[in-house]
């Protein structure tokens, strides 16, 4: 009797097993794609932080001439980019946009002010410009775009 019971226990937990494996076969792709999310989440705050870090760093440097202008906008755009991949919606990209606007002012004030006192020149001035209105543009197509899905 005891090895009748045995076998059936065996083949119980064989069936259990394989059922088992099976739905995790069958969860695992959703896992697996809801852990990505997870990680990539993680990845870019992680990745926000620091260049957000870089960008104040990098212009306290640049308010000493001990970088470009360049080094500066480069950081910035970096930032801008980043936190438009991590962007939920249309009315988020659009604040980033505002907020990274007001940074370009302030740097072209900047640039103003060193050519002023002639420790920078008219290419870094113009230069800070052009991304400014990159940035102008980008904002606008993102209003336009928002208008565009509320309606």
């Amino acid at each position: 009797m005891k090895v009748p019971t045995l076998i059936l226990i065996g083949i119980a937990a064989t069936v259990l097993l394989a059922s088992a494996s099976s739905q995790d076969k069958v969860n695992s792709p959703r896992q697996a794609i809801e852990e990505s999310t997870k990680k990539i989440g993680q990845f870019q705050t992680e990745r926000i932080a620091i260049l957000k870090n870089v960008v104040d760093i990098s212009f306290k440097l640049a308010e000493n001439s001990r970088i470009e202008l360049s080094e500066l906008l480069e950081a910035r755009m970096s930032l801008l980019s980043a936190e438009l991949e991590s962007a939920k919606d249309e009315s988020g990209r659009i604040t980033l946009y505002k907020q990274a606007l007001d940074t370009l002012k302030q740097y072209e004030e900047l640039a103003k002010k060193q050519l002023e006192f002639s420790r920078g020149t008219e290419l870094r001035l113009l230069q800070v410009k052009a991304r400014r209105l990159e940035v102008e543009i980008l904002l606008e197509q993102a209003k336009m775009r928002n208008a565009k899905e509320s309606n």
